[in-house]
């Protein structure tokens, strides 16, 4: 036989599970919500997922501008060689991390006679791409005066300017 002491606290868990489980689901009914509060526990730990792969993503991408930001083109002039018949060959170097497209030439802000970015044919103004560490030689057609200084300028696809002064012989 069960005694009263362990009666009483058989009867007391009871109400007390009663109570706090209507208590429970009023306070579910009084939110608005339905069904199990657990199934509001997984919908809230879903949606903080769905955030975090929201800002991973965003992450990705910043470090990748970031990346695209740190890349730069730099070009180096490191010869060049006067012909007798108004030409003048400039060895470029690129010696950026990213390649680079010369898009047109300047000999003291102006355009010259011709340039080409082959040094075969007058006039291939086709864009050169130079890929990061190469050189490449550039042929420019001018009426050049000797004992002149002359400024020649290689403009890139990027909006960059590089310059190279010498004074034709």
């Amino acid at each position: 036989m069960l005694r009263k002491k362990q009666v009483l606290i058989l009867v007391s868990i009871a109400v007390m599970s009663f109570l706090v489980g209507t208590m429970f689901n009023f306070t579910i009914i009084a939110t608005g919500g339905s069904g199990s509060p657990w199934d509001r526990v997984w919908t809230t730990i879903s949606e903080l997922q769905s955030k975090v792969d929201s800002l991973n993503a965003s992450l990705i991408e910043l470090e990748n501008r970031v990346n695209q930001l740190e890349a730069k083109e730099e070009l180096k002039f490191l010869s060049f060689i006067w012909s007798v018949t108004n030409y003048i060959d400039l060895r470029v170097k690129n010696t950026g991390s990213v390649s680079l497209t010369m898009s047109s030439i300047q000999v003291n802000s102006a355009a010259p006679t011709a340039y080409d970015f082959d040094t075969g044919t007058v006039g291939n103004q086709t864009f050169q791409s130079v890929a990061a560490g190469s050189s490449y030689t550039v042929r420019i057609w001018h009426s050049f005066l000797s004992g002149t200084k002359y400024v020649f300028a290689i403009l890139t696809s990027r909006g960059n300017t590089y310059t190279f002064i010498c004074t034709a012989p």
